[in-house]
């Protein structure tokens, strides 16, 4: 089974192996945005596990580039700028920051993923020529 197949509507809408009772846009994602923006000002932005792409949107909104790498075909259909997302495994892909921009970031993503693939990702953060 790959992880994409972990991640399904169950997971996001009804507790199925997540802490997720209804995945929606919540304030917070609006708030890390505009934190973002204050805190770094970047040209682009290269989210990690988006989700759906609700702060991809936010982003979007205060004139950032943004864009999204999201494990997830559930998710990535439900993401209203999906031209901005890719649909990839980012625990076995290998994925660049050169085609996505500078800054990047993820939020509460690396304690979804099963332990054995939490290096990978960790390794390509810290170092992107992997």
């Amino acid at each position: 089974m790959s992880l994409a197949e972990l991640y399904t509507k169950d997971y996001f809408e009804n507790q199925g192996g997540s802490n997720y009772t209804e995945y929606i846009d919540w304030p917070f994602f609006k708030e890390r945005a505009e934190w973002i923006v204050k805190t770094y000002n970047p040209k682009s932005v290269l989210e990690l596990g988006c989700a759906k792409g609700f702060m991809i949107d936010h982003l979007l909104d205060l004139g950032v580039d943004a864009h999204g790498i999201e494990i997830s075909e559930y998710a990535y259909s439900q993401a209203k700028n999906k031209a901005k997302i890719r649909n990839l495994d980012f625990t076995e892909e290998f994925w660049t920051f050169d085609l996505y921009g500078q800054t990047i970031v993820s939020f509460d993503v690396l304690e979804h993923l099963p332990v054995d693939k939490v290096d990978i990702v960790v390794r390509q953060l810290a170092s992107p020529d992997i």
